[in-house]
């Protein structure tokens, strides 16, 4: 059991990372950054998506979750594939409010 100090600003957290499950700490090692970068390797639609989907979230850790969803498909399809789901999906207009 730990005891944190309350913030009372909205947002912000004051867990300490030892305190985490583990696989809340591995997510620690992602950065926008990095998600970019593997996102630019597939090519520049998928990069255009990623940072639509991080820019959008007043925190951009609020989107590394769907995010690294997208780019883990990069594995299964080619990225010729992955390049054309990426433009329909920044063409919906739905596609980054969830």
């Amino acid at each position: 059991m730990a005891l944190h100090p309350r913030s009372h600003t909205a947002g912000r957290y004051t867990t300490l990372t030892a305190h985490m499950p583990a696989n809340h700490q591995k997510a620690g090692e992602w950065t926008p950054e990095r998600i970019q970068h593997w996102a630019s390797e597939i090519g520049p639609q998928t990069a255009l998506l990623v940072e639509a989907i991080l820019s959008s979230r007043q925190h951009p850790e609020q989107g590394f979750r769907a995010c690294l969803g997208i780019l883990r498909l990069s594995g299964k399809y080619d990225p010729a594939q992955m390049e054309a789901a990426c433009q329909l999906a920044r063409e919906s207009p739905v596609a980054l409010l969830s």
